[in-house]
């Protein structure tokens, strides 16, 4: 090195990249480059003004840009990574030479990371771009290696480095150089225009982390490994110590960069965790993992006031969703014989909570994307969760088992009422539109589940399923009529705050739930267990429909008046009609004697009362005031 040269290295003023080029001038190759031929060193000149320096000036740089350079030989350096060539005095040997435009842009590109004016910010995306590429097109092993170390899908793309340690090397050395380089650029240059910071944040945070996702694609083939997931966590501790000086700048010294870089390398962190996460972790544990960094970012989102980390925890949501797109079975079949203490609980109930603590912690700065995204994660969470665990508890520990029937059909549609009710209240709270959505959503769903489950699929009278327990207090009372009763609370709660669609849905559905349980109770006390409708029915069980089908109008015209629901009189108007039909057109001669005459005796007597009831209270006039004297 040449006395200036050496001074200039030493000079703390210089910028790391400055004193990396200044460094290899002496190693200046003279070989022709064609790719950058007629490049013009004086604007290639690197920042600073070197003027200053004296006898310390360089001899391929001049200090007066109006005055041609000499001529130098052709060559190019290398750049802080070592992974990129950057012309540092590229010349034609004929001065005179005009250049061509688009070698000088492709020279600037490439001389922005390594300090030369002016400072593209392109020029880290190119040089991260070129040093990710050769990382990806490192040679491979020529033999092939045992089929058990390589996944088949990416077996033939990218084999097992020839030589690990070397690979391992020169990518993490190369990235990380790159994003020391970007780093620095981003912390002197705190008036940077906003796009500009974002490109140099890029290349400060993504080349690091997509040379380790390649080498733990290379390497161990997505498998299983400690070692790069400690590496992992070193990287985010590194972003979290760059992020924590960010923040901690001086109040006067801030301004939207810093607060941006801040969120971009607390961004960086969380990304940093979960490649952690995904090196060591698998089944559903991976799963639970992001649910867990989403509600952590959500905590250092809200008190540190860094907006960037709602997209972060936007980001993870998806993450997770895509999971369960593509496999719904978090924590796949084997997850434990007990009821509701078993792997279920960790694989479903665990992301429920964080996604709701996440999505209530972000409310408090604002409602945006990140928070709707938090709550319905966190209530499709909840929901498998308790469809697994019915499932699981029905199926003798087996949540994926190919069967179902009455009582599971009846507790998942029991499920989904209960979720549309507790949705609701608490979208009245405090306006929540994906709680709104829900609550509809789960309501629809349970008339789906009520009219084809229980009506049609696993219905005890179509199906061979057995009705276990004594009258009454039967397995019926689970699959109909506990699920109707949160029909009709849904119907009364729902009225003047959902359309009246829903709520004259939810009535009509409780009222069919109700009728099927009296309906199914009849013939379970005829018939025992087995109640499927191809076996015989005596007299007394076809005049106890008649009995059952009338009392339970009674019931629901009593409900209506207590309650002025419209819907329950008009369901008990149609029990009365049904009941009516069936006596004349199936008693007259479907039953004989005594069974008979009590069928018509039955029927006049309610008809009597009914009318009874609607002259005196339904109809009846009310009572006007005697006249003041």
């Amino acid at each position: 090195l040449t006395p200036g040269d050496r001074r200039t290295l030493h000079d703390r003023s210089r910028t790391a990249p400055e004193a990396i080029v200044a460094a290899g001038r002496p190693c200046l190759a003279a070989t022709p480059s064609p790719p950058f031929a007629g490049l013009d060193p004086p604007r290639l000149r690197p920042a600073g003004d070197l003027s200053r320096h004296g006898a310390g000036r360089s001899r391929h740089l001049p200090a007066d840009l109006s005055q041609p350079p000499p001529p130098v030989g052709r060559g190019v350096a290398f750049g802080p990574a070592g992974a990129a060539p950057v012309p540092v005095a590229c010349r034609e040997r004929h001065p005179h030479r005009r250049q061509s435009a688009r070698r000088a842009r492709i020279g600037k590109l490439l001389a922005g990371a390594a300090g030369l004016r002016p400072a593209w910010p392109e020029a880290g995306q190119l040089q991260a771009a070129l040093a990710l590429g050769a990382a990806a097109v490192w040679p491979g092993l020529k033999a092939p290696p045992d089929p058990r170390l390589l996944a088949p899908a990416v077996a033939e793309v990218l084999r097992l480095p020839d030589n690990v340690s070397s690979f391992l090397t020169f990518a993490f050395v190369s990235t990380l150089s790159i994003a020391a380089a970007a780093t620095l650029r981003l912390w002197r240059g705190r008036a940077l225009p906003m796009p500009t910071a974002g490109l140099y944040a890029l290349a400060a945070i993504a080349p690091p982390l997509l040379a380790l996702i390649l080498a733990y694609l290379r390497v161990t083939q997505f498998d299983r490994s400690i070692s790069f997931a400690l590496f992992a966590v070193v990287l985010a501790a590194l972003f979290y110590l760059v992020a924590d000086r960010f923040d901690n700048i001086v109040p006067e010294a801030k301004s939207p960069l810093t607060r941006f870089a801040t969120g971009c390398f607390a961004a960086a962190t969380t990304a940093a965790m979960t490649l952690a996460f995904v090196m060591v972790l698998d089944r559903g544990y991976l799963t639970v993992a992001f649910a867990v960094t989403a509600l952590t970012t959500s905590i250092f989102a809200v008190v540190d006031r860094i907006v960037l980390l709602r997209y972060v925890v936007a980001a993870l949501g998806f993450i997770v969703l895509g999971r369960l797109i593509w496999d719904p079975r978090i924590m796949g079949a084997d997850v434990g014989s007990i009821p509701i203490l078993n792997w279920l609980l960790l694989g479903y109930g665990a992301p429920a909570v964080a996604f709701l603590g996440a999505g209530h912690l972000l409310k408090r700065e604002g409602e945006d994307l990140a928070v709707r995204i938090c709550d319905a994660l966190g209530v499709l969470f909840a929901a498998l969760l308790f469809f697994f665990e019915i499932r699981h508890a029905l199926n003798s520990g087996d949540p994926l088992a190919p069967v179902s029937g009455h009582v599971e059909q009846g507790l998942l549609a029991l499920t989904s009422l209960c979720f549309a009710y507790v949705l609701m209240r608490l979208d009245l709270g405090r306006s929540n539109p994906v709680f709104r959505a829900a609550s509809l959503a789960f309501g629809v769903a349970s008339a789906v589940q009520v009219v084809f489950g229980l009506g049609l699929l696993e219905n005890p009278l179509f199906v061979s399923d057995r009705v276990a327990g004594a009258a009454i207090f039967s397995s019926l009372l689970l699959a109909y009529l506990l699920p109707g009763i949160a029909a009709a609370l849904l119907a009364r709660a729902s009225r003047g705050h959902r359309p009246d669609w829903y709520v004259a849905g939810a009535a009509g559905l409780a009222m069919l739930l109700l009728f099927g349980y009296v309906t199914l109770e009849v013939r379970h006390v005829f018939q025992g267990e087995e109640i499927t409708m191809w076996r015989s029915t005596g007299a007394a069980e076809v005049w106890s429909y008649s009995a059952a089908w009338l009392g339970l109008g009674l019931v629901f015209l009593a409900y209506g008046i207590w309650r002025g629901s419209k819907e329950a009189r008009l369901a008990s108007a149609a029990l009365v009609v049904l009941s009516v039909l069936k006596v004349f057109l199936y008693d007259l001669s479907g039953i004989t004697g005594l069974w008979r005459a009590l069928s018509f005796i039955c029927l006049g007597a309610v008809l009597i009362g009914i009318g009874l009831v609607y002259q005196k209270l339904v109809f009846a006039k009310p009572k006007s005031r005697p006249a003041a004297t």
